[in-house]
């Protein structure tokens, strides 16, 4: 288990090894540093920073929780920023203090393949004892926090009837939307098997993987 405190200093080196060339392997990943860094920044409110060890896409893709129409969503994508990245990151904090903390502390737990990308699950314990588990996928510009296969339990409920909204909408964007959203199938059938969540998040987990599926016809 890994203290964040040693962590949150070495994400330089973390960053230094991705680059263009990572075939994803085990040797290119190291996930409990990748997650340590993330808290250690989380927990100092260095949002904007813990966005470089984030699937930015997925945390756009979240504005259908706030009622951001497509269009906007897409756009937002397309500009590759990091704001909504950081927003992500210190809703985070708000809601898991004060279990977050320099306690808090990350083991590895094993590999799961999420589409054709290798996942590596890493439980962390919060100084409150209470224990989540986080996903750090690897992909070809290097490793993130894979955010739902992480915390779908915490929004797949409310993800639901936005999904069906975008199912009922005819339009190019939404149509587009759900094509991005499809293409989060794998990490979400990853949550649905987080052994930490309750019965109820996973039916919603099971729930939205069956929306977002009938996108595919």
């Amino acid at each position: 288990m890994r203290p964040l405190v040693v962590a949150v200093t070495t994400l330089a080196v973390v960053l230094a090894g991705c680059t263009d060339e990572t075939d994803g392997s085990a040797e290119d990943v190291d996930p409990e540093g990748v997650v340590a860094i993330i808290l250690g920044l989380v927990s100092e409110d260095r949002f904007t920073e813990a966005t470089d060890l984030t699937d930015l896409h997925q945390a756009e893709l979240l504005l259908l929780l706030e009622g951001v129409p497509a269009d906007d969503i897409l756009s937002r994508i397309e500009d590759e920023g990091t704001v909504v990245g950081s927003n992500f990151w210190e809703g985070f904090a708000e809601s898991s203090s004060p279990g977050l903390s320099d306690d808090s502390g990350v083991s590895a737990q094993g590999e799961v393949e999420i589409g054709a990308e290798r996942g590596y699950l890493v439980a962390v314990t919060l100084s409150n004892g209470q224990e989540r588990r986080w996903v750090v996928r690897s992909t070809s510009s290097g490793p993130v926090v894979d955010l739902f296969a992480s915390f779908a339990s915490g929004f797949a409920g409310s993800l639901i009837a936005p999904v069906e909204r975008l199912l009922g909408n005819d339009s190019e964007d939404a149509r587009r939307l759900l094509g991005l959203l499809v293409g989060e199938l794998a990490s979400l059938e990853v949550a649905a098997t987080d052994p930490n969540i309750t019965p109820t998040e996973s039916q919603e987990i099971i729930t939205l993987i069956e929306r977002i599926s009938r996108a595919q016809g």
